[in-house]
C-alpha cells in the first residue's frame, strides 16, 4: 500500500503540531530589591525553577527570600476547554499569601492569561512587597522548554 505524499506531509505538520503543543514548560522566579530613597536596583537573584510536564494542569510552588523573609507562591493552572469555540489558556499567578498545601484557587495577588495553543512560547507576571525598608519585586515568567 503506497501513501500519497500530501496526506503524508499533512500527518508530519500535524504530529509537529502535536509535539510542540506536548512540550514541557520551563518557569523561573527570579526578584530584584529596589532602594526606595534612591530608587536604583541594588540586587537581582533567582528564587528557583521549575518544569511542568505536559500532563500537569495544575502546579503550585513556595519559594522563601532568605534575606528579606519574603515567602512567594506562585501557581500555573492550564485550563483545557472541552468545546470547540473556546480556546485553551494558560494562568499564571504570583502571591505573598500563600501555603504549601494551598491550590491554585487560594493564591491571591498578579495574574496573567494568555491562549495556550501550539504557538504559545512563554508568558510572565510580576508583584511587588515591601519588606525591611526595602522594595523587593519578584516574577515568575513560563516558557517552552528548548
Amino acid at each position: 500500500m503506497r501513501i500519497k505524499k500530501p496526506i503524508f506531509i499533512v500527518c508530519l505538520i500535524l504530529m509537529a503540531a502535536g509535539f510542540a503543543y506536548s512540550q514541557e514548560t520551563k518557569c523561573v522566579v527570579s526578584g530584584y530589591i529596589n532602594d526606595p530613597k534612591t530608587k536604583t536596583s541594588t540586587r537581582t537573584f533567582n528564587l528557583g525553577q521549575f518544569v511542568i510536564r505536559p500532563n500537569e494542569d495544575e502546579v503550585v510552588k513556595h519559594f522563601s527570600d532568605k534575606e528579606s523573609g519574603v515567602n512567594v507562591s506562585v501557581g500555573i493552572l492550564k485550563v483545557i476547554s472541552s468545546f470547540k469555540t473556546a480556546r485553551d489558556k494558560i494562568k499564571l499567578r504570583i502571591s505573598f499569601t500563600g501555603k504549601p498545601d494551598d491550590d491554585f484557587a487560594l493564591l491571591d495577588g498578579a495574574e496573567a492569561e494568555s491562549i495556550y495553543d501550539e504557538n504559545w512560547e512563554w508568558l510572565a507576571v510580576s508583584d511587588k512587597v515591601s519588606a525591611a525598608s526595602q522594595i523587593y519585586a519578584f516574577t515568575l515568567s513560563c516558557g517552552r522548554k528548548k
